[in-house]
C-alpha cells in the first residue's frame, strides 16, 4: 500500500504488492493508534527518489502516527508519500486505509480536543483514548463508510472488513 499517489479508484492511495520478506516489515514504524484498534500497521517513508514533491500536496497518512513512540524511526512529518503495510502481511485495501484515517479524523481527534478543553494541563494517553472508543465502533464506522463509498462504486461492497481478510 502506498499513501500519497493517485490510484485508479482512489484519490490518495495505490495498492502495491510488497514481498513478505521485505525489510520494511522489520524496520518500519508501527502505528500505535491502529494497534489500539486491533489492526497493526507499519509505516515507512517513501524512498528518496520521491515521486511527489512536498509542494505537490500532503497525504493523510501521517494521521496514522498519532501517539507514535518519540523514538520512532520515522520523522515527525512523513512526506507526501509513505508505504503502509499490515504487520501480519495480509492485504491492506485502499478502502481500509481510507476508512482508518477517516475514523481517526472524525472520532479520535474530537476526543483529544474535548479532553484538551476539559484538562488544559493534562496529557491524554492512548489507553485513555481506548477507554472512550467502544470495541465495535470501528466495525460500525467501516460498514457505514464502505456503504457511502459504494454509492459511487458498487464493487467496494465486496471489500471485506479489515479484520476478516
Amino acid at each position: 500500500m502506498l499513501g500519497g499517489l493517485p490510484g485508479p479508484a482512489f484519490s490518495e492511495y495505490t495498492q502495491l504488492s510488497v514481498p513478505a520478506d521485505h525489510d520494511m516489515f522489520h524496520k518500519a514504524a508501527s502505528s500505535a493508534i491502529c494497534r489500539m484498534l486491533g489492526l497493526e500497521l507499519l509505516l515507512s517513508s517513501y524512498p528518496t527518489f520521491r515521486v511527489l514533491r512536498e509542494q505537490d500536496g500532503r497525504s493523510d497518512v501521517p494521521h496514522l502516527l498519532l501517539f507514535r513512540d518519540p523514538g520512532s524511526k520515522l520523522s515527525k512529518a512523513i512526506g507526501s508519500s509513505a508505504y503502509v503495510v499490515r504487520k501480519d502481511r495480509k492485504d491492506l485495501h485502499p478502502l481500509h486505509l481510507e476508512a482508518l484515517i477517516s475514523f481517526i479524523k472524525s472520532k479520535v481527534y474530537p476526543i483529544i480536543s474535548k479532553f484538551g478543553k476539559e484538562n488544559p494541563e493534562g496529557k491524554l494517553s492512548l489507553d485513555q483514548i481506548g477507554e472512550r472508543i467502544p470495541p465495535d465502533s470501528f466495525k460500525k464506522f467501516f460498514n457505514a463508510f464502505r456503504a457511502e463509498k459504494a454509492e459511487n462504486d458498487a464493487s467496494l461492497l465486496a471489500v471485506p472488513y479489515p479484520y476478516e481478510v
